[in-house]
C-alpha cells in the first residue's frame, strides 16, 4: 500500500517537475528567439501551447525513466536506497534492516556505516566490523571494535564515531537540490 502511495505521489511530483521545466524552456526559446530570431524557433514557438505540451511530455519520460535507473531508484514505500557507486547500493526495508550485497549476492547486514574512497566501512551484528571494497568486491571482516580501530588508525581509514545510520545518510544523499530538482 505504501509503495503504491508513493508511486502516486512521485508521479504527480514528476508533473509538476515537468511543467515547470517545460515554462523555463519555453522561456528560454521565447528570449532566444528575441535575440536570434532563429526560423527554427519561429515554427517552434507559433503555437506555444503546442510546444509546452510536446516539451512537457518529453520531460515527464525522461524524470519518469530516470526515476527507475541505477542512480534514480530511491525506494518505493517502505524500501529506500542509497547508490553508492559501482552498481551497488546499500538497501533499507521497513527502516529496520540495513544491508547491502556482496559479489556472491549474500545480503550483508550493517548498522551504522561510512562510504569512502569506493569502500563501505560498516558495523555488523555482533559488534564486528568490516570494509567492502566496491572495485574489486573483495570483503575485510574484524571480530571486534578494537581490531576494526586499530587496522582504520594504522591505514587512515574512517573510525567508528564517523559512522552513521542509514536515515541520516539517506537524507544527506537524497536532501537538498534532488529532492527539488529529480523525482
Amino acid at each position: 500500500m505504501f509503495a503504491l502511495l508513493h508511486f502516486i505521489f512521485t508521479i504527480f511530483k514528476i508533473a509538476i517537475q515537468a511543467s515547470l521545466y517545460a515554462t523555463i524552456i519555453l522561456f528560454l526559446c521565447r528570449f532566444v528567439y528575441k535575440i536570434a530570431n532563429s526560423r527554427l524557433l519561429d515554427r517552434m514557438l507559433v503555437e506555444k501551447w503546442k510546444f509546452w505540451w510536446r516539451t512537457m511530455l518529453v520531460i515527464s519520460f525522461g524524470l519518469f525513466f530516470y526515476f527507475f535507473s541505477y542512480w534514480g531508484d530511491h525506494g518505493l514505500g517502505d524500501g529506500a536506497r542509497i547508490p553508492i557507486g559501482h552498481h551497488q547500493d546499500i538497501r533499507n526495508g521497513d527502516g529496520v534492516w540495513t544491508y547491502f550485497r556482496t559479489s556472491d549476492h549474500r545480503q550483508r547486514h550493517i548498522y551504522n556505516f561510512e562510504v569512502r574512497n569506493d569502500k563501505i566501512f560498516a558495523e555488523q551484528d555482533d559488534m564486528k566490523y568490516l570494509i567492502f571494497d566496491l572495485k574489486s568486491l573483495e570483503l575485510l571482516e574484524f571480530r571486534n571494535k578494537e581490531e576494526y580501530e586499530v587496522f582504520a588508525k594504522k591505514n587512515k581509514l574512517p573510525m567508528t564515531r564517523s559512522f552513521r545510520d542509514f536515515h541520516a545518510h539517506y537524507k544527506a544523499y537524497w536532501s537538498g537540490w534532488r529532492f527539488w530538482l529529480l523525482p
